[in-house]
């Protein structure tokens, strides 16, 4: 009984990142912003929502909110960006694909974040 439980939480985490990508795609900001809150809460302390979600291509969609976003919105996509690097596989791709490295310096360096 207790596996078809994790299988059918791992659908329930698909089925949700699934629309919280969507969410991120979506034109209206408010809708970006709730997602990305949902995901840093989903990224943390599970490792297998850290690769659901990497495997989503969230990543992409994150760093687009991380040039434009509010201050409030930087810091939880660099929360986000944070627990997916716990990753092995998900630090390799945001260091070398998407070179976050530059835009989490700058976030630290600006004190008001």
């Amino acid at each position: 009984g207790e596996e078809m439980g994790n299988e059918s939480s791992a659908v329930m985490d698909e089925t949700l990142v699934d629309r919280l990508l969507n969410d991120l795609k979506h034109e209206n900001y408010k809708i970006k912003q709730n997602a990305v809150v949902e995901l840093k809460n989903l990224s943390s302390n599970n490792e297998n929502r850290r690769e659901l979600i990497a495997k989503y291509n969230i990543i992409p969609h994150s760093l687009e909110l991380l040039r434009l976003g509010n201050n409030k919105v930087k810091e939880n996509v660099s929360i986000l960006l944070t627990n997916l690097s716990l990753n092995v596989e998900n630090r390799r791709e945001l260091v070398s694909k998407y070179n976050v490295v530059p835009y989490l310096l700058e976030l630290s360096r600006n004190e008001n974040y």
